[in-house]
């Protein structure tokens, strides 16, 4: 499993990756979490949500990075199977604190078909109890649909608002 570039005691990281033909352009993105106990916040922007975890003691940089994509950005399509680019990285102390984080993503392809995508970052996190509580530097197998991998290969996934 690669590693974070970004939290250096990451016990959870997640990647993007586009094996579609061609580059994407992001035409919406929004984020959603829940901290441990609670009710998920909502669909917000990454402004917010990097704001509202401050306000609860977890600090960008420090606990987690969370990728701050925008509308048009790029999502470049991988040539080689691990190029992915890094889109979340939580610490164990964070994997405590916040119980889901959820990125939805809306892109457009070359030919203008647009596709939705949610990447359920913790997905499998809190299922292995080694990554949340033990040894960060274990490394775990997972399958193409499981969130170590967000995969846009075409096809439309609509997401409930």
């Amino acid at each position: 499993m690669k590693k974070s570039t970004h939290i250096a005691n990451a016990a959870w990281t997640v990647f993007l990756y586009n094996y579609g033909p061609g580059n994407c352009h992001v035409k919406k993105i929004e984020y959603s979490y829940a901290l441990t106990g609670q009710p998920a916040s909502g669909w917000k922007s990454w402004d917010s949500v990097v704001k509202e975890l401050a306000d609860a003691g977890i600090m960008r940089s420090r606990d987690y990075h969370l990728r701050g994509i925008g509308a048009g950005s790029v999502i470049p399509v991988d040539s080689v199977s691990r190029e992915g680019a890094e889109l979340a990285a939580f610490s164990k102390e964070c994997l405590a604190k916040i119980s889901s984080m959820d990125v939805a993503l809306e892109v457009e392809d070359v030919l203008g078909d647009i596709y939705g995508r949610t990447i359920e970052c913790f997905r499998a996190a809190h299922k292995i109890t080694e990554f949340r509580y033990g040894n960060s530097a274990k490394t775990v197998k997972f399958r193409k649909w499981s969130t170590g991998r967000a995969v846009f290969t075409g096809g439309l996934w609509n997401r409930p608002r």
